[in-house]
């Protein structure tokens, strides 16, 4: 199950994919919110999707508060949610990364061993944009990676366990960084990340959602 947006000024549509070949239900559960977490605006939508079937659920509008409060200092967020576990978690600004005052967003994580190899649990204090993880020395494949972290919610990601590695030796060579941690517009880094922003544009993203279902 898919769970995109699609931001066009101050409207966001949200969009759903069904690639199962049953009947899908939950909820969807969204937020207009400033960087630091505060809501604006709230609410939650039921779901039902048909197996191999896309739909829009909502279009929103929110120019009368973009107005208000300045559309820089304010998010969408998206909750994809069944039986009582977060599937997806989706975030549309309204203002070019640039322009934004991304504070600070206090990341945290834990990180833990089971059988199959790391747990790690990341969590904002505010909205991280394009969260990364990344060992240093050690190549890795993690579950969930480049994704946004609202305020006040935690990211749980997988990966293994470097090979010879020992769990502490995981904990202190383990990087994670934000948008915020990114040197200003011009550098090689940011230069990166502008590439990287135009491939996962929310309308491409959809597109090609519906362009498999069609």
């Amino acid at each position: 199950m898919a769970l995109s947006l699609e931001d066009k000024g101050s409207q966001v549509g949200v969009y759903l994919a069904n690639d199962t070949p049953q009947d899908w239900q939950g909820e969807v559960r969204w937020s207009l919110e400033t960087l630091q977490g505060s809501r604006i605006d709230a609410g939650q939508e039921p779901v039902h999707v048909a197996p191999l079937a896309s739909s829009m659920l909502r279009k929103f509008d929110f120019a009368a508060q973009l107005k208000r409060r300045g559309a820089k200092n304010l998010v969408f967020v998206a909750e994809l949610w069944q039986a009582g576990e977060r599937l997806s978690c989706q975030v549309a600004a309204f203002a070019l990364e640039k322009d934004m005052h991304l504070p600070d967003p206090g990341l945290s994580y834990k990180i833990r061993e089971i059988s199959t190899g790391l747990i790690i649990d990341i969590s904002a204090r505010a909205l991280a944009r394009f969260v990364s993880l990344s060992f240093s020395g050690a190549d890795v494949i993690f579950s969930d990676n480049f994704f946004d972290l609202p305020a006040g919610r935690t990211q749980r990601v997988a990966c293994q366990l470097p090979d010879g590695w020992t769990l502490e030796q995981a904990r202190q060579n383990l990087i994670v960084r934000s948008l915020a941690d990114a040197r200003p517009g011009g550098s090689a880094l940011s230069d990166r990340i502008q590439r990287v922003l135009v491939g996962i544009n929310p309308v491409n993203l959809v597109s090609q959602i519906f362009v498999k279902f069609m």
